[in-house]
This record gives structure tokens, C-alpha cells and sequence, in this order.
């Protein structure tokens, strides 16, 4: 399974990929929602946006890549159904 999971990191990091919230959603069998800052946060420092949504078993169930191009950026909404385990 660990295998498994290893080669699906190695084939998306071509893209904006949440590696680190896949191999602990499922090392630890929980689920992991992100949204990040999108645009200038006021401090000079721009960010891109990127959010995902990783269930309890390490599957990357929604993915939205940030936008590098300030003039571009939109709000954006991503949902999924995701498998819960019991505690």
C-alpha cells in the first residue's frame, strides 16, 4: 500500500500536488482540507491559492492549482465526497 501511495507522489508533483498531506491523511487515517491565501497578503507577499482536499485513506479527492497571474485570479469553490473512517 505504502508502495502504492509512493509512486502516485512521484507522478503528480508535475503539478501543484499536497505530497505531505497524502502520505499523512493516509498514514494517519484522516481527512485534510487546505485553502490558502490567494493575492497580496499586506505584507508584500503574494500568494498563488492552492487548495485540495486529501480523504483518510491518502486519495487526493479535489485539487485546485493556484494562479501565478494576479490579473487571472478568481475565487474558485472545490467539494468532494470523501471516505470516512471510524475512530
Amino acid at each position: 500500500m505504502f508502495e502504492r501511495r509512493k509512486d502516485y507522489i512521484d507522478r503528480m508533483h508535475k503539478v501543484s500536488f499536497p505530497a505531505f498531506a497524502v502520505e499523512k491523511a493516509g498514514e494517519l487515517g484522516l481527512a485534510v482540507v487546505s485553502s490558502n491565501l490567494c493575492g497580496d497578503d499586506g505584507e508584500h507577499k503574494f500568494h498563488t491559492g492552492h487548495s485540495a482536499i486529501v480523504d483518510c485513506r491518502g486519495r487526493l479527492a479535489a485539487l485546485q492549482s493556484g494562479e501565478y497571474v494576479a490579473e487571472w485570479q478568481r475565487p474558485c469553490f472545490i467539494h468532494a465526497e470523501i471516505e470516512v473512517q471510524q475512530p
